[in-house]
């Protein structure tokens, strides 16, 4: 009697599918919930090529055929059989099937549409990033591997490497047959801290960085190798393990020399044998003594359209034309490759040759997908320093086949900066929505560029080359009135600013520039929002504040509305300072307004904002000018913008004639300081410092100590002559302005030089 065959239940096939091994329990019981078993009978056609897809398909019994048909001829790709699944691609994409699949014995699957399959994933967005990185995992082809170019080609690479240097063509040859050659892609590791040493690289082509860590875990040394440098060359000496992980940052071409083939063969050449071991012998002590020569890597920027209708040919043409500007730059395609070896099939070490070549001879390569042809495209996605993610701002909701196929397995730690660029060709267009575009993709950074400008291609520019300009803007009240004549100065001089933000009245300012308001704009804004109305008179019983802090949200409300700083023109950030946690916070995402509240949310004056579990106040208590935090964010110059005070002093001196003269230390009665301050002639008792002032004050004291930091941090450090001025001089609007206007053009010539800009 046939022993009756058990089918698997629908956790069990979940619990085994590669797809699903690191889901949480959570989200694999949901996924359970989700499923819909179906039955299918033989030759039954499950999904079609080319027809919509939106379901995957756990297969539990039975077995299904793939067929994919090309050029009119039908060939069959191979077999799904129990516990696999297929149309995993339908989950998180609109491509349509690539495939059809039909039915050979008749069985039972378990199916689940995108829909159900969303809700699963609803707020695990780092489970549903390593659920597309296994999808991507699927189709991808370029991998470490061990090959080896041609004989002649090798000698001549090894030839040209220092190291080999002088050393005698018999000894290269009989070296060359027990070399290891290894290409390694970018973002692939080559060797890890701790591992086994059995011998040495050295580096023909391509880039890569290493990383020391403590026995913390702590990062206490890194640095970059290049064409023609050694690694692990120690392991030839002492065989202890390797101290550094290093990873590829380029896609490399890499000899490996073990131990036993360096013995072997060097033995035989004593004076050969002599020279190497006294060249890494002077490596080992540069390397201790701190003298490593870092080189420079060229700069390599793969486009990589989101839409088959967006024309990336047009904006390569565009950035090329800013970046020729600084250096040599050339625009590659696939169709250059096929140029120059006619009509033989190209090879990875066809595109690197290609490749190296020109980066030789040029600063600046951008290099351009051809998703129908996958090697050139999965070559040129790990031989880059930056991708830059190009999308209309209007349809970057959805991930593409292509962004899921070739860039949808990233997760290394040293792979190419990652850009999505979102492109408004609308003059009335805004940023909206950016936040959840970042949900899924692994994302370092978003622009956002108007296309009918070349300002963002020359910002953009900025940011690749290294030149990025960030304007930190200090508090201050009333005197950051002073901050918008700086900026209308700027402007008028042709100083850019890349990257914006600032601590209190300096964040509220950076914030009115950073949503794409020009000079006059960010004159007309600030005085209707700070001068004109009396946001600050909202006056409650002081048991938390003197304020109660309604007014003041109302009004930076009405300005702002829910905008997002994910949504901003510019990279923006505010400072606050967490009295739950006694720390400086850097606030880069989330609602404007909330930014706006907690910066300035001055202790006694207003109330401290709430925002999970934390008690926040105004940013000057820890830094007031945030030259170092617009550093931390990635702004090659930073321009720091400070507030002087130093006049208070005269205040402080009327404040001492309201003491009675022989108790300095108390102050007379409230009746007798209001009649006091009312009746008296001496016009010193009434401009003497009221409460606001003086607990205003207080705030920034505690920061000044991180001002040195500040003008460390700077290359520009700028410090606005208001002294003269009162933290709630809000009527003294067009004077302060005006103050900030001629020190800016005043110093305009001498930053430009500071800034490398062209006049």
């Amino acid at each position: 009697m046939r022993s009756k065959t058990t089918t698997p239940t629908l956790k069990q096939i979940i619990s085994s599918t590669d797809l699903f091994l690191n889901l949480s329990t959570e989200t694999k019981e949901h996924l359970e919930r989700s499923f819909h078993k179906v039955k299918f009978v033989k030759n039954k056609v499950v999904i079609k090529q080319g027809e919509p897809g939106h379901a995957l398909y756990l297969v539990a019994t039975g077995s299904f055929s793939v067929y994919a048909t090309n050029d009119g001829k039908k060939q069959k790709l191979g077999e799904v059989k129990p516990g696999s699944c297929f149309g995993e691609g339908a989950l998180v994409t609109d491509e349509p099937r690539n495939a059809t699949v039909v039915c050979d014995q008749s069985g039972i699957v378990y199916r689940i549409d995108r829909n159900e399959f969303n809700k699963a994933f609803k707020d695990r967005s780092e489970e549903l990033k390593a659920f597309v990185r296994l999808i991507s995992r699927r189709s991808r082809a370029l991998h470490r591997s061990v090959f080896r170019p041609e004989p002649r080609r090798i000698k001549e690479l090894i030839s040209s490497v220092p190291m080999f240097q002088g050393v005698g063509a018999k000894l290269i040859s009989e070296l060359e047959h027990q070399m290891e050659w290894i290409f390694l892609p970018g973002g692939e590791t080559l060797m890890r801290q701790g591992d086994k040493a059995d011998g040495m690289y050295v580096v023909v082509n391509g880039s890569l960085v290493y990383e020391v860590r403590n026995d913390q875990g702590l990062v206490v040394s890194t640095g970059t190798f290049s064409k023609g440098d050694i690694i692990g060359e120690m392991a030839l000496l002492t065989g202890e393990p390797r101290t550094a992980t290093v990873v590829a940052t380029l896609s490399c071409e890499i000899v490996k020399i073990s131990t036993v083939a360096f013995e072997t063969v060097f033995s035989k050449h004593p004076p050969s044998m002599l020279a190497i071991t006294k060249l890494i012998a002077d490596r080992f002590t540069k390397d201790r003594m701190g003298k490593r020569t870092i080189k420079k890597t060229r700069s390599i920027i793969t486009l990589f359209p989101l839409q088959k209708d967006l024309s990336v040919r047009e904006f390569a043409h565009n950035l090329a034309g800013a970046l020729k500007k600084i250096g040599r730059t050339t625009i590659v395609e696939s169709k250059d490759l096929k140029k120059n070896k006619g009509d033989r099939e190209h090879a990875v070490s066809d595109i690197l040759e290609s490749l190296y070549h020109l980066q030789d001879s040029h600063d600046f390569l951008i290099l351009c997908p051809d998703f129908e042809d996958k090697l050139w495209t999965e070559t040129i996605l790990h031989h880059t320093n930056r991708i830059l993610l190009l999308s209309d701002a209007k349809k970057a909701d959805v991930l593409s086949p292509e962004e899921i196929r070739f860039l949808g397995d990233a997760e290394e730690t040293f792979g190419p900066i990652r850009e999505l660029v979102l492109l408004y060709s609308d003059a009335n267009a805004k940023p909206q929505n950016t936040s959840n575009l970042t949900r899924v993709r692994k994302i370092d950074v978003v622009r956002h560029i108007r296309t009918y400008s070349q300002h963002g291609f020359e910002s953009l520019t900025r940011f690749i080359t290294g030149r990025s300009i960030g304007l930190a803007l200090g508090g201050g009240g009333a005197k950051g009135f002073a901050h918008i004549g700086l900026i209308k100065a700027m402007q008028e001089e042709n100083i850019p600013i890349d990257m914006i933000g600032g601590t209190s009245a300096g964040a509220l300012m950076a914030s009115i520039y950073a949503m794409g308001n020009d000079a006059p704009n960010l004159e007309r804004i600030a005085k209707a929002l700070m001068s004109d109305k009396k946001t600050l008179n909202d006056y409650t019983v002081p048991v938390v504040s003197l304020i109660r802090g309604k007014k003041f949200n109302t009004v930076i409300k009405s300005f702002v509305g829910e905008t997002m700083i994910e949504d901003l023109w510019l990279p923006y950030f505010a400072v606050a300072t967490s009295l739950t946690k006694a720390q400086k916070v850097i606030i880069d995402r989330g609602p404007v307004w909330k930014a706006l509240r907690a910066s300035a949310s001055i202790p006694g004056i207003l109330p401290p904002f709430f925002e999970k579990g934390e008690l926040l106040v105004d940013g000057a208590m820890l830094d007031n000018i945030p030259g170092a935090v617009m550093r931390e964010k990635g702004a090659d110059f930073v321009i720091s913008v400070a507030l002087a005070s130093d006049g208070d002093s005269a205040a402080d001196e009327r404040f001492g004639s309201i003491y009675p003269k022989n108790n300095s230390g108390a102050l007379p009665s409230a009746l007798r300081l209001f009649f006091k301050r009312i009746f008296s002639k001496a016009q010193n008792l009434k401009e003497a410092p009221n409460l606001l002032s003086l607990l205003m004050r207080a705030t920034f004291v505690a920061s000044d100590a991180a001002m040195a930091q500040a003008k460390a941090e700077s290359d520009i450090f700028a410090e606005l002559p208001v002294e003269q001025y009162g933290l709630f001089d809000w009527k003294k609007f067009y004077e302060l302005v005006e103050i900030g206007y001629r020190y800016g053009k005043t110093h305009a010539k001498t930053w430009k030089k500071q800034l490398k800009l062209r006049e």
